[in-house]
């Protein structure tokens, strides 16, 4: 454990004192924003809604069509909105329903040395917008995997990194924290794949009539 605890503190200050730059800043704010859970789920609920077909067949946009279009939208399997979401409130109840109220862990802005962008000072551990980021990604990997959008998958596990690490430069989490986060997101998603692919294989089972035994 002493180890450990070296790691962190040497990683830490390396990354967020030794990589500090001021025009770096706005670029990892930004970064660690993505990893939000109300932007998070904006950029999974709101692209569907106006790229899909039933927002420009509507003749009359009223409040309540344009709802009726949202969930139309929403339930195209393209846009693996129901997946994303599934995953998304998995990997948040995990790491901070479960993991983080289990596990008092200072965060290393509440340290001298530290010099924090934000102010938390809740339980570090695990990084929760590490969790849902990666929790995302892997579920774009999953499920993009040998096909045609398979280069969806690695990119969004490059974004999931960049949120992990602009958590370590914007100095409220240790590395830890972060590798924490990568197998939560990890757990969350092969988790939320295992159930859909059972769901999947119990609905095509339902919809294949038995074969008649042969006299």
């Amino acid at each position: 454990m002493q180890q450990l605890w070296q790691f962190d503190q040497s990683a830490f200050r390396a990354i967020h004192l030794g990589l500090h730059q001021d025009w770096l800043d706005p670029f990892f704010w930004v970064v660690s924003s993505t990893g939000l859970g109300w932007v998070q789920l904006l950029v999974v609920l709101i692209p569907p809604v106006f790229l899909s077909r039933k927002l420009k067949e509507l003749e009359a946009r009223t409040v309540r069509t344009f709802f009726r279009a949202a969930v139309a939208s929403w339930k195209d399997p393209v846009y693996l909105v129901g997946p994303l979401l599934s995953v998304w409130a998995i990997g948040s109840i995990l790491s901070t329903v479960v993991i983080k109220k289990s596990i008092e862990r200072e965060r290393p802005s509440l340290f001298a040395f530290a010099r924090p962008q934000e102010g938390f000072e809740y339980n570090s551990f695990p990084s929760g917008h590490t969790t849902t980021s990666f929790a995302i990604a892997f579920m774009l990997l999953f499920v993009s995997w040998k096909t045609p959008r398979w280069w969806v998958g690695p990119l969004g596990l490059a974004w999931a990194s960049l949120v992990g690490f602009s958590r370590i430069y914007r100095g409220v989490h240790w590395p830890t924290d972060v590798l924490g986060g990568v197998c939560c997101g990890l757990i969350a998603a092969s988790i939320t794949y295992l159930l859909m692919r059972r769901t999947a294989d119990a609905v095509d089972a339902e919809a294949t009539p038995e074969t008649a035994p042969s006299p």
